[in-house]
């Protein structure tokens, strides 16, 4: 399911936003910046777990909420986008390697707390 099609699912599942409103523009910007598209069946499948058809079609904060409630309710992992960033390693020094080989040799860090304790 792309973004486009969610949103013509959740508006034949909860009824048409309201005429003239600017919140099907809002959510569709929202869902394009922070949700994963290839999560948008688990989230339609979590926001007809905890947003009522009552309340009609959902807007940025009954999704967040719907997310927010699957997670916290067991049913479910989140669907935001998450970005991994490259963290760049530096090169260890030689007296760093040293002073790191010396610590594992004196048992790493349960030697160190073993030598705390005594």
């Amino acid at each position: 399911m792309n973004y486009q099609e969610f949103m013509k699912e959740l508006q034949l599942y909860y009824g048409g936003y309201e005429q003239g409103s600017r919140i099907p523009t809002y959510v569709m910007a929202y869902l394009k910046h922070d949700i994963d598209e290839e999560k948008l069946n688990t989230l339609f499948r979590y926001i007809t777990y905890y947003h009522p058809v009552r309340y009609k079609a959902p807007g940025i904060s009954d999704i967040e909420k719907a997310i927010y409630e699957a997670i916290r309710n067991n049913k479910g992992s989140d669907v935001h986008k998450i970005e991994i960033t490259k963290i760049e390693l530096e090169e260890l020094t030689e007296k760093e390697k040293q002073m790191n080989e010396e610590f594992l040799r004196n048992g790493g860090l349960m030697g160190l707390v073993r030598g705390k304790l005594k």
